[in-house]
């Protein structure tokens, strides 16, 4: 995930800068815009985490059920 990351920001960047004559630098790195981009950014994560979170809740694997039974004794 960290190199994911990683790789969008140099991508945001490079192209900020070969589209500079389409894109403006300064509207792109202003708060609101990257207020913005949080937004969707969260808008579109909370989804896969709160499947995430449900599945290993109702249908845990093997390993956390025993890990579960363990922890009881």
């Amino acid at each position: 995930m960290f190199i994911s990351l990683v790789f969008t920001v140099i991508m945001y960047l490079l192209s900020l800068f070969f589209l500079k004559s389409i894109l403006d630098f300064y509207y792109a790195l202003s708060i609101d815009t990257i207020f913005k981009i949080l937004i969707i950014t969260t808008i579109s994560w909370f989804p896969f985490f709160l499947y995430a979170k449900l599945k290993a809740k109702l249908f845990p694997e093997e390993h956390e059920k025993l890990n579960l039974v363990v922890s009881k004794i």
